[in-house]
């Protein structure tokens, strides 16, 4: 008998320690329950794109964070540096040729030449290239490191162009080649600098740029120069009427026609 009695009371002590290990992993799960609660109600006032929170308490301590982490956290750099240099610096390059080869294809080159007195020319066409893709450039500008690697494909884009026409001018040797591309290279730093001077000073400037470069010094009609400035300003400044990165997301430009200048 007390044999038997010393049984149930050692069966009643097992399940009451095991009742009691449940209810303290019960109690250690809802803990944790909590916890995560507390850290999901955390995430979600979080706005991590502006590094700060949008609630401005925290419901554990209640102390009030708002604007007490930094915008610029080693984390925010890392995760834009490496979303930009591994996936949208190659979409903004691909755009860039794709707006080289849009902006290139509706120009009327031919009326161009004409209308202002230029020789059909290759040389000719390598000039009104340049100048619409420097009026793109200026515009690329300000999108910031998009527009910094557009302009870059923009231009690369420009000499393929350039190389390719040039090889089916005829049979002429790649060193002559070569050195006529570079001759070419010169000329259009020369442009860029001419076209970017005239553009931030008067009128005058710009009309001095535009004599010695797209007329080659051979224009003797003043108002064919004055009819190249409202071309080159009205072109600038409906560039300026379209944002940026509708620019760049959509790679279309419409120039004014030359006629209505």
């Amino acid at each position: 008998m007390y044999h038997i009695q010393l049984m149930a009371l050692a069966r009643f002590t097992s399940v009451t320690s095991m009742a009691i290990r449940n209810a303290s992993t019960l109690c250690a799960i809802v803990n944790k329950s909590c916890e995560f609660n507390a850290s999901s109600q955390f995430m979600k006032n979080y706005d991590f794109k502006q590094g700060i929170h949008t609630s401005s308490t925290m419901n554990k301590y209640n102390v009030v964070i708002s604007d007490s982490i930094p915008h610029n956290t080693y984390f925010t750099k890392f995760r834009h540096f490496f979303k930009y240099h591994c996936f949208l610096k190659y979409i903004y390059r691909a755009r860039g040729s794709l707006l080289y080869t849009y902006a290139c294809d509706h120009l009327d080159y031919v009326g161009i030449m004409k209308d202002f007195k230029m020789p059909d020319t290759y040389f000719s066409w390598f000039l009104i290239t340049e100048l619409h893709v420097w009026m793109l450039m200026v515009r690329l500008a300000a999108g910031g490191d998009a527009g910094i690697d557009m302009r870059k494909s923009l231009v690369s884009a420009m000499w393929k162009d350039v190389d390719v026409r040039k090889r089916k001018l005829g049979n002429v040797r790649g060193k002559e080649i070569a050195k006529q591309m570079q001759e070419l290279g010169y000329q259009f730093n020369a442009a860029i600098i001419g076209y970017d001077e005239g553009l931030n000073g008067n009128d005058q400037a710009l009309a001095g740029a535009i004599w010695r470069t797209i007329l080659e010094m051979k224009c003797d009609d003043p108002e064919l120069v004055e009819k190249m400035i409202i071309y080159i300003r009205k072109n600038i400044q409906t560039l300026d009427n379209v944002s940026v990165m509708s620019l760049i997301n959509s790679t279309k430009v419409t120039w004014i026609d030359h006629r209505t200048c």
